[in-house]
Order: structure tokens, then sequence, then C-alpha cells
């Protein structure tokens, strides 16, 4: 869920401060750039997953729900990163696997049509793991972080 969390991190970086938050909110983001590797979206889609898998009925999985959101005191729905990131202006490159099978590539595409100028790279063959070891990936997150710095050089 890590696109998802630096999504909803960063959009409430972008609001407007709220008392608890108020020191940290001023503070700059200390990257300009981001990049997500097979990125889910939704949390309901992955407490859905862990149902599934678990053979948790619907009763369990909706008092499950009541109880991450009690705890985090946010509603789940609130957590899904494409309507977070409309209002988001950083660079963004996905890359994402057509064959994933852990985080579908349906994800990767609505975050970049939905987050303002990212870029989504789709591989074939990799799946969900497999991704992070391929040369070709790696040499594009090189080369997107790269960017960043050379927009820094004087």
């Amino acid at each position: 869920m890590g696109g998802a969390a630096v999504t909803f991190a960063m959009s409430r970086h972008t609001r407007e401060p709220s008392p608890e938050h108020e020191r940290a909110l001023r503070t700059p983001l200390p990257v300009r750039r981001f990049a997500f590797v097979a990125p889910p979206i939704d949390v309901r889609d992955f407490v859905r997953g862990f149902s599934r898998l678990s053979g948790i009925g619907p009763e369990t999985q909706l008092e499950l729900t009541r109880r991450i959101e009690s705890r985090f005191s946010l509603r789940l729905e609130d957590l899904h990163a494409p309507t977070l990131a409309r209002e988001l202006e950083a660079p963004l490159l996905i890359v994402h696997d057509e064959g994933d099978r852990e985080v579908p590539v349906r994800c990767g595409r609505e975050l970049a049509e939905a987050w303002p100028g990212a870029r989504l790279t789709i591989t074939h063959g990799l799946g969900h793991t497999r991704i992070l070891r391929d040369p070709a990936v790696i040499a594009e997150l090189t080369a997107f972080v790269a960017e960043e710095r050379a927009h820094e050089s004087p």
C-alpha cells in the first residue's frame, strides 16, 4: 500500500494545516519527484482481498473496516489514491506490469490518469515481484531520479 500511503501523505501535506500537523505541513517535502512500482490505489481492495484469502465473511469484513477506520480516524474511501492525486503536482513515474496478479495494471493506469503530469510505463512478463529486479525498470527509475538532480543543478 506504499503508493496509496504516499499519495495520502502528500495530499495532507498540500492542504490547510491542522493544529496537530501544522509544523510538519510547513516543512517542504524532502523530495520533488516520486516513483511508484505496481501501486495499489485503494485500501478497500486490500481489505476485500485479505478477507477473501482469509475466508472472512461479509459481516466480519465490515467490522474489520470499522475497526481500521476507528483506529486511524478516517474512512477507507478517503484513502482512494486517484481521488487524492488530482490535487498533486509533483512529477510521478509509475511502472506496472501488464500481467501483475497482485495489483492489476488498471490500478497503475487509473492513478496515472488522475495524477497531473504522471508518466506510466507498462512492462510485460515481469509480474508483481520480478519487476523490481529488471535492469530496464531499474534504469528507467534511476534516470527519472537523475532528472531531479539535473533540474537542481545551477
